[in-house]
């Protein structure tokens, strides 16, 4: 056969396997009256890295290094707010006091996330369409080399060290998410820039509305780093037990004994919906994170001279202040339960968002109930 019929027989399937991916996506399953609403879903999907190019493209160097400096302070300060916790603590014995204090350590924020969208030149995605030669006259050629480009895409995440941090943001958050996430085998988290709060020009966020916003962020995925999954992780990320026999007793009583109080209080008709030790997982980490982010903070207050501005007309000094704008951060509608749906289709929440986390397949999400303010909460900051 000549070259030229070997050309033809694969344009010719090629073509035959686009116009088949075509009527299967677009015509077979659906009818005419819900084509267009997929054309637009379909569109939206495609949307999310062109969105998160042009959000981060609104920033200036100066403004996305002071967001990523920000994130890093506040999270030492919650690691060193945690450190002062479990020093503390009397339930843990010194050696698991010692290896949950190493993993603490080891902890780390995914860095350098606006690289992946940003760099011209070190991003997979990138790589790929510079790949991809596109003819404004030669329609076919360019349906080609957009179908390998999807299909190349899809599988993007296996083609490069998912531990990258660059690989782990693109998979995981873009920009432009209100999605945390806590990532158990790398001993990461990672933080989305669309959480962090946005500064007017020329002014700088006070510590009480940094922290209630940001620093709840943060010190909800810290505190899930050690909850009732991820304290089976190590310092090095691996599936190893920190706790020796005694620390675990004490450890596993008070997740029980929160279970038990959960599912007492609710009717018998809704118990079988949900499973109470992942509601008293979650709890028992609301109530962590709300304690190192009040520590956090007084601790950041009193060991800084700095002036922070209260809210004009309002008689409230910064304890208030801060509660207040904690408040501000619960979504009472992140409390009813409901099936997980695409993270784009949800209104953005901070606090008592739940971070997803890599080692969580379950498909509803855990039963969200009220419970009694802690009385932490009700004290005087110093």
């Amino acid at each position: 056969m000549s070259t030229g019929g070997v050309l033809g027989v694969l344009y010719r399937s090629l073509l035959a396997i686009y116009v088949r991916d075509i009527y299967q996506d677009l015509v077979k399953p659906r009818g005419p009256c819900g084509r267009e609403q997929y054309c637009l879903q379909v569109a939206e999907a495609l949307l999310g890295d062109v969105t998160s190019s042009m959000y981060l493209a609104t920033f200036t160097e100066e403004e996305l290094d002071k967001k990523q400096k920000n994130m890093k302070m506040i999270f030492k300060k919650v690691q060193d707010a945690m450190a002062n916790q479990i020093d503390r603590s009397s339930w843990i014995d010194d050696p698991s006091r010692g290896a949950v204090l190493m993993k603490l350590k080891s902890l780390k924020v995914a860095e350098s996330p606006r690289a992946v969208f940003l760099d011209p030149v070190s991003t997979f995605l990138s790589d790929r369409i510079q790949g991809n030669e596109l003819n404004a006259l030669d329609y076919f050629n360019n349906s080609v080399h957009l179908l390998r480009r999807y299909r190349q895409l899809m599988f993007a995440m296996y083609d490069k060290n998912p531990l990258l941090p660059e690989q782990i943001w693109t998979y995981f958050a873009r920009p432009y998410s209100s999605n945390v996430i806590t990532i158990h085998g790398s001993n990461q988290i990672v933080i989305p820039l669309g959480t962090t709060p946005a500064e007017a020009k020329e002014r700088i966020h006070p510590k009480y509305r940094l922290m209630a916003s940001l620093g709840t962020a943060v010190a909800l995925l810290v505190a899930h780093h050690f909850d009732f999954i991820g304290i089976h992780y190590g310092e090095g990320g691996n599936k190893e037990g920190i706790l020796t026999d005694y620390s675990s007793s004490g450890y596993m009583s008070e997740f029980e004994n929160c279970a038990r109080k959960i599912s007492h209080t609710l009717p018998e008709i809704v118990k079988h919906r949900f499973d109470a030790s992942l509601s008293a997982n979650h709890h028992k980490m609301d109530l962590t994170a709300l304690e190192l982010v009040l520590e956090a903070y007084t601790a950041w207050r009193n060991g800084s001279s700095e002036y922070e501005e209260r809210l004009p007309w309002l008689d409230m000094d910064h304890a208030q202040l801060f509660f207040m704008s904690l408040a501000q951060q619960t979504d009472p509608i992140a409390r009813t339960p409901s099936a997980v749906g695409p993270a784009r289709t949800q209104p953005p929440r901070r606090f008592y968002t739940r971070p997803n986390s890599t080692t969580d397949n379950r498909i509803l999400k855990p039963h969200q109930f009220n419970a009694q303010l802690p009385k932490f909460l009700t004290k005087d900051l110093q």
